[in-house]
C-alpha cells in the first residue's frame, strides 16, 4: 500500500471513522474513474453505504486496496483475535497463478475471503487465460467469511474489477458464514460438482497464545465436523485444509496459506495424514517472516485430488521463485524448508528423543509450582532428581553441577527437585 494511502487510512482511524467507510471511500474513487454510478440499487452495497468519507484524489487506487484498507482499518485487537492476517495482492496472484497453472478454468472458492486478495489475483489469471471478465465475476468467483464487512469488501473489489460500462455484480456466489461449521452449504446453489480449485490466507489462532485460544467444547465440534483427531494445539488455520478439500471438484486443487507449525507439529499430524488420505502433496510454497505485518512464518501446501506425482515442487519467497530441488513423496513436509534455506540433509540411524522421554509445553503454574521443591544437593536419591534447565544443556552435553545456573530468581550449582514433596 502506498504510504500517503497507508497515512490516510490511519489518520481516518484516528478520527473515528469506521473501517466500511474508508473501504467505501476507496471503492467510490474506483468507480468514478471508471465512470460507474455510485448511488442507486445496481451497485454494489458498500458504494451505498449513508456517511460519505472522502478520499484522497491525487493517488492511483486499484480494486486491491479496498480489502486492504478496510483489513488495516480493523483495530489490532481484533485482528489479532480473529487471526487476520492481509495477504498482499501480489503474493495472492503469485500463488493463484501457480494453482491454476496447468488445468482447465472453473469455479473457484476462498472459504476465508478477507478483503478479496485470492479472489482478485485469480481473476488476473482466469483473464490472462482468455476467460470474459464478466463471467469470472458473475459465475466463477466465490467467497465465504464470518465478517459481514468483508463480504460487503469482496463483493465491491470483484465488482469494480469486472465492470466496465455497467456493473456486474456477483449473485449468490459470497456467503456471510463460519466455513469451518458449514463448508461449501454456506452457498444455496454451489456447484455441483464442486469448485476447481480453493484458495486462500485463513485466520491463524495459536492455541498457545490467549487471545486466539478455542475452547475444549469448539476443539471437539471441529474434530467431530472433519473426522479428525487432530490435538488441542493444532491451530484453526489447519482445519480449513479439510474444508478445502471437502469442496474440491475431481482434479481440483487446494492452496492456503498456513503458519509452518503446520509442517511438523505433533497436534497437526492427524491433519497432515486426513490431507494426504484425500488428497496428494503436488507443491508447497515457504513464504518469509517479512511478508505480513505480523513477521508470521508462512507456508502454502498445495495439494490435488489428481494423479500422484513422483516429486513436489517447491517454491519460496514473495516473488514465489521456484526452487531447483524438489521434494520426494516420501520426504516429510517440514523439509521444503531446509531446501528453501540451503541445509544439508542428515541421515542419521538410531533412537530419537521421543523413544527415551516425553516432552510438553511449560506453562506458568507448572514452572512456579516447582520453586518450594526445589533444593541444593549433590546426591540423588530415590526421591531427588536433578533440576535440569534449559541454559544447563549445551549439543551432546548436560552442564548440571558443573557450574552456578540460575532458577527462580536464584543461583544454583545442584539443583534438585523433591519428587515425593512435589
Amino acid at each position: 500500500m502506498d504510504k500517503d494511502l497507508a497515512d490516510w487510512v490511519v489518520s481516518s482511524v484516528e478520527a473515528g471513522i469506521e473501517p466500511l467507510d474508508i473501504a467505501s471511500a476507496i471503492a467510490r474513487e474506483i468507480a468514478a474513474i471508471k465512470n460507474l454510478s455510485s448511488f442507486g440499487s445496481d451497485c454494489p452495497k458498500l458504494l451505498r453505504r449513508g456517511e460519505v468519507v472522502i478520499a484522497p484524489k491525487h493517488l492511483t487506487y486499484t480494486p486491491d486496496l479496498i480489502g486492504a484498507a478496510y483489513e488495516r482499518s480493523l483495530d489490532s485487537a481484533t485482528r489479532r483475535h480473529e487471526g487476520v492476517h492481509y495477504t498482499p495482492f501480489l503474493v495472492a496472484k503469485k500463488l493463484a497463478q501457480i494453482v491454476l497453472s496447468g488445468t482447465t478454468i472453473g469455479p473457484i472458492c476462498d472459504p476465508s475471503a478477507g478483503g478479496g486478495a485470492f479472489l482478485l489475483g485469480a481473476a488476473e489469471c482466469m483473464k490472462g487465460m482468455g476467460e470474459d471478465p464478466e463471467r469470472i465475476v458473475r459465475d466463477l468467483l466465490w467467497g465465504i467469511d464470518i465478517d459481514e464487512g468483508a463480504i460487503e469488501v469482496t463483493e465491491a473489489a470483484i465488482s469494480l474489477w469486472g465492470s466496465t460500462e455497467n456493473w456486474v455484480i456477483p449473485e449468490g456466489n459470497l456467503a456471510v458464514a463460519n466455513s469451518l461449521a458449514v463448508g461449501k452449504e454456506a452457498f444455496q446453489r454451489p456447484p455441483k460438482d464442486g469448485f476447481k480449485a480453493v484458495i486462500g490466507n485463513p485466520p491463524f489462532q495459536n492455541q498457545l497464545q490467549e487471545q486466539t485460544t478455542r475452547s475444549l467444547k469448539e476443539t471437539n465440534e471441529l474434530r467431530k465436523r472433519w473426522s479428525v483427531n487432530a490435538g488441542p494445539y493444532a491451530d484453526t488455520s489447519g482445519y480449513f485444509l479439510l474444508v478445502a478439500l471437502s469442496m474440491l471438484a475431481d482434479n481440483g486443487r487446494a492452496l492456503l496459506i498456513q503458519p509452518q507449525s503446520i509442517l511438523a507439529t505433533a497436534d497437526a499430524k492427524p491433519i497432515r495424514e486426513k490431507v494426504i488420505e484425500e488428497a496428494n502433496l503436488i507443491g508447497m510454497w515457504i513464504g518469509e517472516p517479512n511478508i505480513f505485518e505480523a513477521g508470521v512464518n508462512v507456508c502454502a501446501p498445495l495439494v490435488a485430488k489428481e494423479a500422484f506425482t513422483d516429486f513436489v515442487q517447491v517454491w519460496q519467497g514473495k516473488d514465489v521463485q521456484k526452487c531447483d530441488t524438489q521434494l520426494t513423496r516420501e520426504d516429510y513436509w517440514a523439509k521444503a524448508i531446509s531446501i528453501v534455506q540451503g541445509t544439508p540433509t542428515v541421515h542419521l540411524s538410531g533412537q530419537n528423543l521421543g523413544s527415551r522421554a516425553q516432552a510438553t509445553a511449560g506453562f506458568r503454574d507448572q514452572y512456579y509450582g516447582l520453586i518450594d521443591h526445589v533444593s541444593e544437593r549433590s546426591r540423588i536419591s530415590s526421591t531427588a532428581f536433578p533440576l535440569i534447565t534449559v541454559g544447563m544443556i549445551d549439543p551432546l552435553r548436560n552442564r548440571w553441577g558443573t557450574g552456578q545456573f540460575r532458577f527462580a530468581g536464584k543461583a544454583w550449582n545442584h539443583p534438585m527437585v523433591n519428587l515425593e514433596t512435589l
